[in-house]
């Protein structure tokens, strides 16, 4: 729970970003009947044993949920595919060997926020590698060089690859304000539109949002 924090045994918001964006909701605390303190604690639930596994994500505290059950190894992984940029408040190596903390584990399928379920357990592998190079690559695009045409076609790539093609399409078009020639760009664009994804400029928000940090 990134935007959080416990204090008194309630749960509070703390992130200013996340006060900011939703202002106009009365949140009150929620009561914490549970701490985890340790990593690999054990929680139970009748019969179910759930690992407390702390991966650092974009907050420190970030954890996620392993049951072994019927010969199966399921992780509740919450918000596994979110963006970890180093300024804000994400931490790009801890999320890197966060990830490769839960490939160690072979999980069978993995149930997070933004995705369908993943399963076999070569798909999650294979998904949580590729966010580890996404979040490479976003960090170099936003942080570091915004006209960097190599990594904006790995998040190109690795977006339709995923699934993600209203990104994809994002991406193609911000390659193509950088050079309208581009032909990768301009196949991987046609490819995505096939697939019907709302249009949005998330990446160029992003750069835009990160401008003075470049500086």
């Amino acid at each position: 729970m990134w935007s959080y924090y416990a204090e008194n045994n309630e749960l509070k918001i703390r992130d200013n970003q996340i006060l900011e964006m939703y202002a106009a909701y009365e949140y009150k605390p929620v009561k914490v009947s549970k701490l985890i303190t340790t990593d690999n604690e054990i929680l139970k639930f009748g019969n179910l044993e759930f690992n407390c596994i702390h991966i650092p994500r974009h907050k420190p505290g970030s954890v996620a949920y392993l049951l072994e059950t019927e010969g199966k190894k399921i992780l509740f992984g919450g918000d596994l595919p979110g963006i970890v940029l180093n300024n804000r408040g994400g931490d790009l190596n801890a999320y890197v060997k966060s990830m490769q903390k839960l490939l160690t584990f072979d999980i069978d399928i993995s149930c997070e926020g933004h995705e369908k379920l993943i399963y076999p357990a070569e798909k999650v592998s294979k998904f949580l590698k590729e966010y580890i190079v996404f979040n490479e690559n976003l960090n170099r695009v936003v942080l570091e060089d915004p006209y960097d045409k190599a990594a904006l076609h790995n998040l190109a790539s690795i977006t339709y690859d995923i699934g993600f093609y209203e990104n994809t399409l994002d991406f193609c078009k911000y390659i193509l304000e950088i050079d309208p020639d581009d032909k990768t760009a301009q196949e991987l664009k046609k490819k995505a539109r096939e697939h019907n994804p709302s249009e949005m400029d998330w990446i160029k928000n992003l750069v835009k949002q990160n401008a003075d940090f470049r500086k």
